[in-house]
């Protein structure tokens, strides 16, 4: 089976080998893992916790903390490209949140629960993929694979500024 587009096939279904190494023959190797799991331990619980090397030069960490003071007022979002972080007025980004989704020909209003609806969806998908494994065309592994986790929520959506396009337009971005 091939991707649409694509010239690789599929990979298949990641499989467990069920390995386990066990207990070694040799007591000096066994002795030897043991103290290096205490000296380990004891090194992570005695180290004190060091703050990262700072990269910003002093102008940019002072204007970072300033900006860090004001953050009621500001919104610090990641870029939709490159690694560039973007400092935004809360209530324009507010604004551009609203306004992008009353598009009704890409968004529709949920008129339930989004919480229900994502139950209501999963017990869907889970009646479908039994049926499927009924009538044979799964086998016990593939139905497992497909099921959905037990928590199942509606995803959460955030929007990225595009800084690289004239006007800046935002990328709307849905997130577990």
């Amino acid at each position: 089976m091939r991707l649409l587009g694509r010239d690789k096939p599929v990979p298949e279904l990641y499989r467990k080998t069920g390995y386990d190494p066990g207990k070694t023959e040799s007591r000096v190797l066994e002795r030897f893992i043991d103290k290096l799991r205490e000296t380990l331990s004891l090194v992570i619980r005695q180290r004190p916790s060091k703050p990262p090397n700072d990269n910003l030069g002093p102008r940019m960490r002072k204007a970072l903390d300033a900006l860090q003071r004001q953050k009621q007022f500001l919104v610090f979002r990641k870029a939709d490209k490159g690694s560039v972080i973007v400092v935004e007025n809360v209530e324009d980004y507010i604004r551009n949140g609203r306004e992008h989704p009353a598009d009704t020909q890409i968004y529709q209003r949920l008129d339930r629960n989004g919480r229900e609806l994502a139950q209501a969806i999963k017990q869907a998908v889970k009646l479908r993929l039994r049926r499927l494994h009924n009538a044979g065309r799964l086998n016990e592994e593939q139905y497992k694979y497909c099921l959905p986790p037990p928590k199942v929520r509606p995803g959460r959506l955030y929007f990225l500024k595009k800084i690289h396009k004239r006007p800046h337009g935002i990328r709307p971005m849905v997130s577990q």
